[in-house]
């Protein structure tokens, strides 16, 4: 009887469940793309070899005084290499090259700065780099561990001295630079090495303290650098198993691609309560740690931030405040509790001090906190008059600013919450009203479910394949438009940019390859894989979640949009395109094959005459306009800084002439690539540019 009840217990353990859960499209990407019984037989069998690598756990389940790995480490271990191997896209091989790059993945996580270890620390590491492949097989991380152990001890170590550098002022008046890029660099010699680097590092932070706004004085900048380290010290002396197997394992699933990763019990179930709360207090910004600094994972659709425009998905935040002045640091800071100093009251202010993403000088923003509800992240729908038609009335433009492919996950409980549900009231609307044309702004649409850009593509096809998609059986699979007939059948605009990804860049493709409409903006992110989310354990023992990448899918042309993304039919002037932001800038990028083009029509709404007239009206335009002309010298400006900017100079007079070449502006970025709580800013420059181009094309419909 108990050893029924066992294996009962034992089979439930083992258990993968198929979760849907929004995240976001941006650096690790979970999307609801991947919703759907693709596993099969194959999913069954997994679940049957981890009741095999689970048996008796449930027996031994000790407690710790000191880290060491423990039986249930083991089990942690050997069911995420399990699930690599039979359910990444990748198939891996874990093989003496794949070691190498684990190990050189754990190491840069742990100090990517590199002035933590020496380099006889790292020399004498390499006698495992080439077994971790067979330790990771056995369920064993004894490697982690030793490496943590030595990385706590060179951390107090490093503390000592930091302690020291900062009990008294620095030298500005030395002319000497920091190397901004650590990859360019090796682990440091020796100490007289590694103790040159932590000068540098200090000094450049407190340089940069003193042309903040409000420059705390020397004694002061000191003191918080202090904490500052203080804080990260401790919390690394605090790593439990959970901690370091996530760190580690993580590094693991890295080399195979970018978006895979595990998430220890403790963190995924903060995860899952950030993701599964409908209404928060706060900003509405999902975070993730990085370098033990806070940084913005996804800005959440309808909350404070989304709202004010200016926090991006890559920013850091070092510092909050409550509006008074006073800044508490939050690097090194567990990151629980630098969401609950972000978070507060609803209508209370906060102030953020951020380090945007590629820059080196902090800014402060200041918002108030809201209750951020599931509404506010819903479509919005305006008509906009633009243009003039050869009667002399304006074009009516029905505009559709989409900032996520939401839906219901189960349909059928309740009222359907769906983008595809609101698009198509919008669109009958527009009819009744006898709007010319569609505009679909898909700008910072991180992506979502695959089912909503599905439906939402058939709601302007008559019927046909939107999207194919490649699983782990290697089998494509043609996703349909579900419905036949069009909803909305007249003129389609889409607008795009660097942020656009995944569902976002199904519909433009979609569009694009049946001739459907025109597509307008800026390449897209160009994320062309699929992640599932896999929870391992149960309610009785938690072990984490999977992230994983198991499938790609690809354009009806049979094109992939990985790496390269949609490109715009006709270009428009962004900031995004002169940064590094996009999948082909992540590391192990994985590569894909075209496979076969679906046959389809053509709707004739686009050709390549109409193209190339509306590119040189619009060309000509932005010329003409001094807004886009002052965007078009910020972004040539931006290429310049990213091409050339490796070195920053700790001369206090050189910094700050540093500084005036280097910064665009006070604000980190144009209007132009903001969202607003209006949702269509018709008077921002781009967009009243995009509406020309449109009224453009409707006219070079009516002249065809």
């Amino acid at each position: 009887m108990r050893v029924t009840k066992n294996r009962r217990n034992l089979r439930r353990l083992g258990n993968i469940r198929e979760t849907r859960i929004a995240y976001t499209a941006h650096n690790g990407m979970l999307d609801e793309l991947a919703v759907e019984p693709f596993f099969g037989a194959r999913m069954r069998s997994l679940r049957l070899a981890l009741v095999g690598l689970l048996a008796g756990f449930l027996f031994v389940l000790p407690v710790r005084a000191q880290l060491e790995p423990s039986p249930k480490d083991k089990v942690v271990v050997e069911t995420v290499v399990e699930i690599l191997k039979k359910a990444n896209i990748t198939h891996p091989e874990f093989d003496d090259a794949f070691s190498k790059r684990v190990f050189q993945n754990f190491l840069s996580s742990l100090d990517s700065q590199k002035y933590v270890f020496l380099k006889s620390d790292v020399e004498e590491f390499r006698q495992w780099e080439t077994k971790l492949d067979d330790e990771l097989n056995a369920g064993d991380a004894s490697f982690a561990f030793k490496v943590l152990k030595r990385f706590q001890t060179r951390r107090s170590e490093v503390q000592k001295i930091v302690e020291e550098m900062l009990s008294k002022p620095m030298d500005f008046s030395a002319k000497e630079s920091l190397v901004l890029d650590a990859k360019t660099l090796d682990y440091p010699k020796d100490e007289a090495e590694r103790l040159e680097r932590l000068r540098q590092t200090l000094k450049f932070d407190l340089l940069r303290r003193k042309f903040e706004p409000k420059p705390p004085t020397d004694e002061e900048a000191r003191k918080k650098l202090t904490v500052r380290w203080r804080d990260i010290t401790r919390n690394i002396s605090r790593f439990d198993s959970g901690d370091l197997l996530e760190i580690y394992l993580s590094s693991a699933a890295h080399t195979l691609d970018p978006h895979s990763d595990y998430m220890n019990a403790k963190n995924f179930e903060d995860f899952m309560t950030q993701g599964m709360q409908l209404n928060v207090e706060g900003i509405g910004a999902r975070l993730r740690t990085e370098d033990d600094t806070p940084v913005i994972e996804e800005v959440v659709p309808g909350g404070p931030a989304f709202k004010d425009g200016r926090l991006k998905h890559g920013d850091k935040i070092i510092a909050v405040g409550n509006g008074d002045g006073k800044f508490q640091e939050i690097v090194g800071m567990k990151l629980q509790d630098a969401v609950r100093l972000i978070r507060g009251p609803q209508g209370t202010k906060v102030e953020l001090k951020i380090l945007p993403a590629g820059k080196t000088e902090p800014v402060v923003y200041a918002l108030v906190r809201e209750k951020v509800m599931l509404k506010d992240a819903q479509a919005k729908a305006e008509i906009i008059e633009h243009g003039t038609k050869a009667d002399g009335t304006k074009y009516k433009l029905g505009v559709i600013t989409a900032p996520s492919f939401y839906g219901s996950s189960r349909r059928g409980e309740g009222p359907v919450v769906s983008l595809t549900a609101d698009v198509r009231r919008f669109l009958r609307d527009f009819s009744e009203k006898h709007v010319d044309a569609v505009v679909l702004d898909v700008r910072g649409n991180p992506g979502g479910l695959l089912d909503e850009a599905v439906e939402l593509a058939g709601l302007f096809l008559d019927e046909g394949t939107v999207v194919q998609v490649k699983g782990l059986d290697g089998r494509v699979r043609k996703h349909n438009d579900p419905e036949v007939g069009q909803v909305w059948e007249g003129p389609v605009a889409v607008l795009i940019d660097r942020l656009s990804a995944s569902a976002s860049e199904i519909l433009a493709a979609c569009i694009q390859d049946y001739g459907r409409g025109l597509v307008i903006g800026d390449n897209t992110f160009g994320k062309g894989t699929v992640q599932q989310l896999l929870p391992i354990g149960d309610d009785n023992v938690r072990l984490g979640a999977m992230k994983l990448t198991v499938q790609f899918f690809f354009r009806a042309n049979g094109v992939s949009t990985q790496s390269e993304g949609v490109a715009p039919d006709i270009s428009l002037p962004s900031v995004w395109h002169a940064t590094k932001i996009g999948e082909r800038y992540l590391d192990n990028v994985l590569k894909v094959q075209p496979v076969g083009d679906v046959e389809r029509k053509n709707y004739g709404f686009v050709s390549d005459a109409i193209k190339k007239d509306l590119q040189a009206k619009s060309s000509d335009r932005v010329k003409a306009s001094a807004d886009l002309q002052k965007l078009q010298r910020r972004i040539e400006k931006v290429k310049e800084r990213i091409a050339n900017v490796k070195t920053v100079p700790l001369n206090e007079d050189e910094y700050k002439e540093f500084r005036k070449k280097t910064d665009i502006e006070d604000d980190p970025e144009p209007a132009e690539d903001r969202k607003t709580d209006r949702g269509f800013d018709a008077k921002d420059p781009s967009n009243k540019e995009a509406l020309a181009i449109v009224t453009d094309y409707l006219n070079a419909l009516k002249s065809k």
